[in-house]
C-alpha cells in the first residue's frame, strides 16, 4: 500500500471541485487556511494522548487535515510537522516523527473540516481512531483517516 502520484491527484481534484483553491507548499507565503498531511507508517506508532483512545497506530497510508489560521500560516504549520524532533504539542507529533514520510498538501482559505467530510464521503477512507486531531471539533469524529488496504497513494513531486 502506498501513496501513488495518480491518487494524491484525484484528492487534490476533489478538493478543487468543492471550489478550494490548492496551493504548492514551496510557494507559500503567511497564507492561512487548511492542510493535509499525506503520512506513511511501516511500523505501528504508540498513541500516548491522554483525551483520545490510547493503543496502537497500524502500519498503512494516513491523512491528516489540519488548520493554520494563527500567525505564520500554512507554511509554518505544516513546516512544523516535517521536522522530524520537536516538542510534542498535538496528537498528530508522535505519528510524524515516526513517520517514513510526510507530503505537506496546502489549501489557502479552507477549512480542516470540509476536507475530512470530503475525503470520508470518497468511500476511499475511514476513521481509524476516535478523537484524534479534532478534541476541539463538534463536526468531526476525527482529523486522522485511514486509507483502505485496497487504496494505492503516493504524493506527487
Amino acid at each position: 500500500m502506498k501513496f501513488s502520484g495518480q491518487e494524491a491527484g484525484a484528492i487534490v481534484c476533489a478538493i478543487r471541485a468543492e471550489g478550494h483553491r490548492v496551493s504548492n507548499f514551496e510557494g507559500l507565503g503567511s497564507e492561512r487556511g487548511a492542510y493535509l498531511l499525506l503520512i506513511r507508517l511501516s511500523c505501528p506508532v504508540r498513541l500516548r494522548s491522554r483525551t483520545i483512545e490510547r493503543g496502537l497506530l497500524a502500519p498503512g497510508d494516513y491523512i491528516y487535515a489540519g488548520s493554520a489560521w494563527g500567525s505564520g500560516g500554512i507554511r509554518a504549520r505544516a513546516g512544523r510537522h516535517l521536522k522530524q524532533r520537536k516538542r510534542r504539542h498535538w496528537h498528530i507529533d508522535d505519528v510524524t516523527e515516526a513517520a517514513d514520510s510526510v507530503h505537506p498538501i496546502a489549501v489557502p482559505g479552507g477549512r480542516e473540516c470540509d476536507l475530512i467530510q470530503l475525503l470520508l464521503t470518497s468511500g476511499r477512507f475511514s476513521i481509524p481512531v476516535k478523537g484524534f486531531g479534532s478534541s476541539d471539533c463538534s463536526r468531526c469524529d476525527s482529523h486522522l483517516l485511514i486509507a483502505h488496504e485496497s487504496q494505492e497513494i503516493e504524493p506527487t513531486p
